[in-house]
Protein backbone atom coordinates (compact mmCIF):
# COMPACT_ATOMS: atom_id res chain seq x y z
CA UNK A 1 0.00 0.00 0.00
CA UNK A 2 1.17 3.59 -0.59
CA UNK A 3 0.33 6.48 0.79
CA UNK A 4 1.04 10.15 -0.54
CA UNK A 5 1.07 13.14 2.13
CA UNK A 6 1.10 16.76 0.34
CA UNK A 7 1.09 20.16 2.25
CA UNK A 8 -1.62 22.00 1.22
CA UNK A 9 0.94 25.12 1.19
CA UNK A 10 2.39 23.27 -0.99
CA UNK A 11 -0.76 23.11 -3.29
CA UNK A 12 -1.57 26.84 -2.46
CA UNK A 13 1.73 27.73 -4.58
CA UNK A 14 1.48 25.22 -7.12
CA UNK A 15 -1.54 24.28 -8.15
CA UNK A 16 -1.52 22.54 -11.17
CA UNK A 17 1.95 20.93 -10.34
CA UNK A 18 1.10 19.56 -6.96
CA UNK A 19 -1.97 18.11 -8.82
CA UNK A 20 0.10 16.89 -11.51
CA UNK A 21 2.07 14.92 -8.71
CA UNK A 22 -0.80 13.61 -7.26
CA UNK A 23 -1.94 12.31 -10.44
CA UNK A 24 0.51 10.54 -11.18
CA UNK A 25 0.71 8.86 -8.14
CA UNK A 26 -2.74 7.34 -8.43
CA UNK A 27 -3.15 6.70 -11.84
CA UNK A 28 0.47 7.11 -13.49
CA UNK A 29 -0.36 9.93 -15.65
CA UNK A 30 0.10 13.87 -14.82
CA UNK A 31 -1.94 14.78 -17.42
CA UNK A 32 -4.77 16.90 -16.50
CA UNK A 33 -5.22 20.38 -18.48
CA UNK A 34 -6.11 22.77 -15.60
CA UNK A 35 -4.77 25.89 -14.73
CA UNK A 36 -4.79 27.29 -11.68
CA UNK A 37 -7.46 29.89 -13.00
CA UNK A 38 -9.16 26.92 -13.70
CA UNK A 39 -8.85 24.77 -10.49
CA UNK A 40 -9.98 28.38 -8.34
CA UNK A 41 -12.72 28.36 -10.55
CA UNK A 42 -13.85 25.23 -9.99
CA UNK A 43 -12.60 24.29 -6.98
CA UNK A 44 -12.97 27.67 -4.82
CA UNK A 45 -10.74 30.93 -4.88
CA UNK A 46 -7.95 31.09 -2.60
CA UNK A 47 -6.38 34.92 -1.86
CA UNK A 48 -4.03 36.32 0.69
CA UNK A 49 -5.45 38.96 2.94
CA UNK A 50 -3.64 42.05 4.51
CA UNK A 51 -1.74 39.89 6.87
CA UNK A 52 -0.71 37.58 4.44
CA UNK A 53 -2.71 34.79 5.63
CA UNK A 54 -4.92 32.76 3.15
CA UNK A 55 -8.76 33.92 3.70
CA UNK A 56 -11.23 30.94 1.39
CA UNK A 57 -14.06 32.52 0.07
CA UNK A 58 -17.19 29.95 -1.06
CA UNK A 59 -20.43 31.02 -2.32
CA UNK A 60 -19.99 34.93 -1.53
CA UNK A 61 -18.89 34.84 2.17
CA UNK A 62 -15.67 35.63 3.32
CA UNK A 63 -13.62 33.60 6.11
CA UNK A 64 -11.01 35.34 7.58
CA UNK A 65 -7.96 33.51 9.09
CA UNK A 66 -8.34 32.35 12.87
CA UNK A 67 -6.52 34.88 15.33
CA UNK A 68 -2.92 34.39 16.97
CA UNK A 69 -4.55 33.17 20.09
CA UNK A 70 -6.77 30.32 18.34
CA UNK A 71 -3.71 29.29 16.27
CA UNK A 72 -1.37 29.28 19.39
CA UNK A 73 -4.04 26.93 21.15
CA UNK A 74 -4.59 24.79 18.04
CA UNK A 75 -1.16 24.28 17.58
CA UNK A 76 -0.25 23.03 21.59
CA UNK A 77 -3.73 20.92 20.76
CA UNK A 78 -2.20 18.96 17.67
CA UNK A 79 1.55 19.16 18.75
CA UNK A 80 1.52 15.56 19.71
CA UNK A 81 -0.64 14.31 16.60
CA UNK A 82 1.55 16.19 14.03
CA UNK A 83 4.27 14.66 15.84
CA UNK A 84 3.24 11.41 15.62
CA UNK A 85 2.88 11.58 12.00
CA UNK A 86 6.43 12.82 11.73
CA UNK A 87 7.25 10.06 13.66
CA UNK A 88 5.41 7.80 10.41
CA UNK A 89 6.52 10.04 7.74
CA UNK A 90 10.31 11.03 8.13
CA UNK A 91 12.16 14.25 9.55
CA UNK A 92 11.16 16.26 6.59
CA UNK A 93 7.75 16.61 8.00
CA UNK A 94 8.62 17.11 11.34
CA UNK A 95 8.29 20.91 12.39
CA UNK A 96 6.19 21.95 9.22
CA UNK A 97 3.38 22.31 11.07
CA UNK A 98 4.91 24.86 13.64
CA UNK A 99 6.21 27.26 10.96
CA UNK A 100 4.33 30.54 10.32
CA UNK A 101 4.65 30.67 6.72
Amino acid sequence: ESLMVVRYEEFLNNKTGVFGDLLQFVAGTRHHGLNDEEFDRNLGPVRKNKQSKTSHTTAGSSYPPPSQAMMAYLKQVFKPFNDELADLLGESWRGVWDDDA
